[in-house]
């Protein structure tokens, strides 16, 4: 009896012993591939400062910065080479945005509602011109008129890949408008040369997005635009056409708005990061 009970507490041991071998490599693995996760992650994000440096900064966020091209008016048998026809029809218009989100299969990025609505008409495509020289068809996934932001996707493709880590995300924090930046912080987003027609119809074009660097300060972090009836940020940054949907940046290098306008004054109108965050949980419900 006694040695029955001895091998039957020596199963047990063994068992014990079985089953936390199993949990201790199972853990191993699990954070092995979360950290693996968690490097492919980090490496498609910018990256963002300890201490602010704003051309520090600008030099890690340029490779979230797109050019958006839009085309419409267009027959059924539109192809790439009319785009460089001067005698065309098709309307053509142009805005910016941001790489928003890197997945398994597509780059989001973020805009302006206004930069891509005529890709709700018929016979209209949209196609982006990514900082490292890529062009690629996109399509939109979703659009909130009233606060001025959209999201739209492009595939990843084996060239894309091939690119691994020249394009990036942004990175924002998950604060309230108020303390996301002050008035008086400084601030900037980038500019960029326009990608002319015949680089678009070859899909090839040179370092012509974000090469320019456009500073200035916050003067209000949130404040109401009576004429749109919503609240946004406005800061010094002088904009122009073209520029709309830039992401708005503090001097570490995190996203903290998105351009949309600007006043009679030259101030910059931008959209706040709660209602593009708002915009983007919408998204991810639909």
């Amino acid at each position: 009896m006694k040695k029955k009970n001895i091998k039957k507490i020596k199963n047990i041991i063994s068992l014990t012993v079985l089953l936390l071998g199993i949990c201790v490599f199972a853990g191993i693995l699990f954070y092995k591939y979360n950290l693996i996760d968690s490097l492919f992650e980090d490496k498609a994000r910018a990256s963002v400062l300890e201490e602010a440096n704003m051309d520090e900064a600008f030099g890690n966020v340029k490779s979230t910065f797109v050019q958006i091209h839009l085309f419409q008016g267009y027959t059924d048998d539109f192809s790439v080479d009319m785009i460089t026809d001067d005698t065309m029809t098709t309307k053509a218009s142009h805005g910016s945005g941001n790489v928003w989100d890197i997945t398994d299969d597509s780059i989001i990025i973020v805009t302006n509602y206004h930069v891509i609505d005529t890709l709700l008409e018929d016979y209209s495509i949209c196609l982006v011109c990514f900082q490292n020289g890529i062009i690629r068809y996109a399509n939109i996934l979703y659009g909130d008129e009233e606060k001025d932001v959209a999201f739209i996707s492009v595939d990843i493709d084996d060239n894309i890949l091939s690119y691994e880590g020249e394009i990036k995300s942004v990175v924002y924090n998950d604060l309230s408008d108020e303390e996301v930046i002050s008035a008086g912080d400084r601030c900037f987003t980038a500019d960029s040369d326009a990608i002319t027609r015949q680089e678009i119809a070859d899909f090839e074009m040179t370092g012509n997005i974000a090469n320019k660097l456009l500073d200035g300060f916050v003067i209000y972090n949130v404040a109401y635009a009576k004429n749109a009836d919503i609240y946004v940020m406005l800061s010094s940054i002088e904009a122009h056409h073209g520029m709309s949907g830039s992401g708005i940046f503090d001097e570490k290098g995190y996203y903290v708005g998105m351009l949309k306008g600007v006043t009679e004054t030259g101030n910059a109108v931008s959209v706040l990061l709660s209602d593009i965050k708002n915009a983007w949980s919408k998204c991810n419900e639909q």
